[in-house]
């Protein structure tokens, strides 16, 4: 180190110190003894001036504050010391200085630039799990010498996020994956999720709850085909169409509902038919409806009461021609009665054999009756029950009389077999 060589043991001041090597040994020792002394064996550093030395303050030798130099040479009051790492002394921009135990290899010493040991400084010291001192956060170890972990906010190895939160449905999820559909934690964008394969439970596999018309058939449902077509195979409801449904289905007639019944008037019946006559209940527009194909009874087979002029030969009636009555060449009259012919040679109508086994039909009313030929009845008719036709026109061959009597007994047939349907519908 440098210093004054002009600098004298004089110019020092004296301090009492004892010392065992002096030539007296109750003589007082100064801080900085002259180079004549009488000390004949001279050890810097360990306090005591002797031999040589112009001062020695033993460990504070060359430190900072000191006015001895290592070498126990004393340093004038302008001098200041030279900055060294690895001598020991803590000086200038050092953060440490161990001296020769300075090291960048061993763990929790001072480095050997004088720097105090810190992360990034590839030495694994106290409080750190590791030291790379690369720099790259997403190794294996972070920036801060923490191993990487899931939940550390740094995205590394296997994970597929991580946003160093314990919020398990924000996005990434505390297992730092992303979220999906099926991993049993529920998101934001879903109403459940149950984490397994089964469609038809609580949550679907669309982490939804079930709902008619998700096309998965869930308990309680019948059907479910996922559209809004109310009559086809499945209604909107999830149910299999049938009659009393409410809904109009492919062979019904009406169909009205919890409203379907076999006794309100007007109403649709169970079997999904329309009201009508011949079904026993008086609707609408009917007179009677008794049930029965009888024609001639207290009700027609239209539900109509009987009365002179509905074709229909019943009670006191002669004959009944229907809207021919009292029009030429019908011998009927307005009133039911039979209106006989000034002369004619037909037999009566009462006595003629061919025609007392035919039951009671219909008057024969052609669409456009010739007025130059004769009316469907003889000249001479006999009262009721029966209505002769003549000789010369067959039985077989009676025209649109015939077709009445099988359209009325074809409609006979029919009703018969809507009462039968009835009776077996539970």
């Amino acid at each position: 180190p440098p210093h004054s060589s002009s600098t004298t043991a004089s110019s020092f001041k004296a301090a009492a110190v004892s010392s065992p090597r002096s030539s007296a040994a109750s003589a007082p020792r100064t801080l900085f003894q002259p180079a004549s002394s009488a000390a004949t064996v001279s050890s810097c550093g360990d306090g005591i001036i002797q031999g040589t030395e112009q001062c020695d303050q033993g460990l504070r030798n060359g430190t900072a504050g000191s006015d001895c130099w290592s070498d126990c040479t004393p340093r004038a009051a302008t001098q200041s010391l030279v900055v060294r790492c690895g001598d020991g002394i803590i000086q200038g921009t050092e953060q440490c200085d161990d001296g020769t135990r300075n090291s960048s290899i061993l763990a929790d010493r001072c480095r050997t630039d004088c720097t105090a040991p810190r992360c990034g400084d590839r030495v694994k010291d106290a409080g750190e799990q590791c030291d790379d001192g690369n720099g790259v956060n997403g190794d294996g170890c972070t920036n801060d010498c923490r191993l990487s972990v899931c939940g550390d906010g740094v995205v590394q190895g296997s994970e597929e996020c991580d946003d160093g939160n314990r919020a398990n449905a924000d996005g990434c999820t505390n297992a730092c994956r992303l979220p999906f559909c099926g991993d049993g934690i529920s998101q934001l964008t879903e109403q459940c999720d149950d984490g397994n394969d089964v469609n038809d439970d609580a949550c679907t596999n669309r982490c939804k709850y079930p709902a008619c018309g998700d096309t998965i058939v869930q308990s309680g449902e019948e059907c479910d085909d996922g559209n809004k077509v109310n009559d086809d195979a499945c209604t909107n409801a999830c149910t299999s169409p049938r009659c009393g449904d409410g809904i109009l289905q492919e062979g019904e007639q009406c169909d009205g509902g919890s409203l379907n019944s076999d006794y309100k008037p007007n109403a649709c019946r169970k079997d999904c038919t329309p009201a009508g006559c011949g079904d026993g209940i008086l609707d609408r527009n009917e007179e009677c409806d008794d049930m029965n194909v009888v024609n001639a009874d207290r009700c027609t087979n239209a539900c109509r009461l009987p009365r002179c002029g509905d074709g229909i030969l019943q009670g006191a009636e002669q004959c009944d021609d229907g809207s021919w009555n009292g029009k030429q060449p019908s011998r009927c009259d307005v009133a039911c009665r039979v209106v006989a012919a000034a002369s004619s040679s037909a037999p009566p109508h009462a006595v003629a054999p061919a025609v007392t086994s035919l039951p009671v039909q219909p008057p024969y009313v052609p669409a456009n009756p010739p007025v130059t030929t004769p009316g469907p009845y003889a000249a001479n008719v006999a009262p009721v029950p029966y209505v002769a036709y003549p000789s010369t026109v067959p039985l077989n061959q009676t025209g649109p009389a015939a077709l009445a009597m099988m359209a009325a007994g074809a409609g006979a047939g029919f009703a018969w077999m809507r009462r039968q349907k009835k009776r077996d519908l539970p």
